[in-house]
């Protein structure tokens, strides 16, 4: 049996990644030249994947440390997986070289490195209520430290960064440009998935981080690029596809690269010589009715039959509108409560900031209950 030659559901590098060469180029000189970044993007568009290949690429360049702020949910937390990132960054899995620079450079945090039953090193600090500002302080303040002691640049990447608003956020920012602002080896990925909460922390002139770091847009993919990819991929375990089912793939994928892999995956399980194009029909049914009861359970938590009816609305129609042909021909009330529930919707990650469905395979889903 042949591997599949494609992936989908976590993040990817070296002949996985989806190539987004233009953008990396941009990621790459960002980090080489030490200017911190501001990196917008919807949700599975493979933001998480652009910075990984970008830290892979540029290899013993400079030390690149990833920091995921979703599940995070305190400061000692957020101090904890700062320093952890960097200090694994730097001495990879060395416990007794992590643990020395540990005690020399954040002895005011009493940290200990310690191993996770999964085998991987694990950063201990304690934190007080009391000096909390001045231990958080030592925290941002140790990749520097680091940094300036090994003569090596270092970039941290703090992914879905607008998640330190739930973490006393404005404190916690005002923190960090006091700190952020005077290291010279050190610079930052901002990066997230919610545009409008990340535009206003950095173009809101009353904010702390207002013009801190280079934004950037991160889109949808060009279709001739997603092409050339599907292309290689399917070539190099020896299948075959035909540039119609290209292009068909590519063009129902609307620039989303998880979009790709996942429907390029289940096409490959269907057939690995892809000259039909209509089997792009039948492995996005294959997927719709596999995802069948998480879609169930999403439509059960929507209580609403307002945001049930704008939902299919938005299905059938692609993106949301408030005039008085989409109010009566969807049975919606008034564009007020298309608002309210559009913003019902967001909250719950079910649609996005442009008022699309965020899942493809979610909107196929609804158009087959109607």
């Amino acid at each position: 049996m042949r591997r599949n030659p494609f992936t989908f559901g976590r993040a990817v590098t070296g002949p996985d990644f989806v190539d987004r060469e233009e953008e990396l180029k941009i990621v790459m000189e960002a980090m080489l030249s030490g200017q911190s970044l501001l990196l917008y993007s919807p949700r599975r568009l493979g933001k998480t994947s652009l910075l990984l290949e970008a830290k892979q690429r540029l290899g013993r360049k400079l030390d690149v440390s990833y920091v995921d702020l979703y599940p995070i949910t305190s400061r000692q937390r957020l101090a904890e997986e700062i320093v952890g990132a960097v200090a694994k960054t730097s001495f990879r899995a060395n416990v007794s070289k992590i643990a020395k620079n540990l005690t020399e450079l954040l002895s005011s945090l009493r940290p200990r490195a310690v191993l996770t039953p999964q085998g991987d090193v694990g950063i201990e600090l304690v934190l007080s209520e009391k000096n909390w500002e001045q231990e958080m302080e030592d925290a941002f303040d140790f990749g520097e430290k680091l940094a300036k002691k090994r003569k090596k640049p270092l970039v941290i990447i703090l992914d879905e960064f607008q998640e330190i608003r739930n973490l006393d956020g404005s404190d916690l920012e005002k923190l960090m440009r006091s700190r952020f602002q005077l290291h010279k080896h050190v610079s930052y990925v901002f990066c997230g998935s919610k545009k409008h909460i990340l535009a206003e922390m950095f173009s809101d002139e009353a904010r702390a981080l207002y013009k801190f770091a280079k934004p950037m847009l991160l889109g949808p993919m060009d279709p001739s690029v997603l092409e050339r990819f599907i292309k290689k991929r399917f070539l190099s375990e020896g299948g075959r596809v035909s540039k119609e089912t290209t292009r068909k793939i590519a063009a129902i994928s609307k620039g989303n690269p998880y979009n790709v892999q996942r429907i390029c995956y289940e096409v490959w399980s269907l057939s690995n010589q892809a000259d039909d194009p209509g089997v792009v029909d039948e492995a996005v049914d294959q997927i719709v009715m596999h995802s069948s009861p998480e879609f169930e359970q999403i439509w059960e938590q929507i209580r609403g039959h307002d945001q049930r009816r704008l939902l299919e609305a938005l299905a059938q129609e692609g993106q949301v509108s408030y005039s008085v042909n989409f109010i009566r021909n969807y049975k919606l009330k008034t564009s007020s409560h298309i608002q309210k529930s559009i913003k019902l919707l967001q909250k719950k990650g079910i649609v996005d900031e442009d008022g699309t469905i965020s899942d493809f395979f979610f909107v196929e889903w609804i158009r087959r209950q109607q």
